[in-house]
């Protein structure tokens, strides 16, 4: 329970333990146990980043490895590049967000994978990655 002060109800919440990527966006002020850990932050575009195949990539480089997954302590997982954004980009990557985010509050169930795959092609564009260096990514999360 936080007594006192500020707390900003905007956050893209994640568990520690992930054994895939897993990342919410919160604005409706929800607290958390210990277990899941927050970034204070509105950034739609990071969201898209760390829930896409790149990003999983990435914790696989940083993070440690356990049970199948990755422990994302912020030691080391705060050292991860994020790309910068274009504005054409980012316009894209926020719509399809927006679009996760409303089909997962109508039905937690809905199908989202091919906005996620939309997603990971203009992550892969934001990081200026080649066909063989998408391979490689791709590669090594299946």
């Amino acid at each position: 329970m936080i007594i006192g002060g500020n707390y900003e109800p905007v956050k893209i919440m994640y568990q520690v333990f992930q054994v895939k990527p897993c990342f919410i966006y919160d604005d409706s002020g929800m607290f958390c146990n210990n277990s899941i850990w927050f970034i204070p932050t509105k950034d739609k575009i990071l969201l898209g980043i760390l829930n896409s195949k790149i990003g999983w990539w990435l914790f696989s480089k940083y993070c440690t490895a356990i049970q199948n997954g990755h422990q994302l302590i912020w030691k080391y997982f705060g050292q991860i590049t994020i790309a910068k954004s274009n504005e054409k980009l980012s316009k894209q990557i926020i719509n399809m967000v927006d679009e996760i985010i409303d089909r997962k509050k109508q039905n937690h169930n809905a199908g989202t994978s091919e906005l996620e795959e939309k997603i990971d092609q203009l992550v892969y564009e934001l990081y200026g990655l080649t066909e063989e260096d998408i391979k490689i990514v791709e590669g090594s999360i299946s």
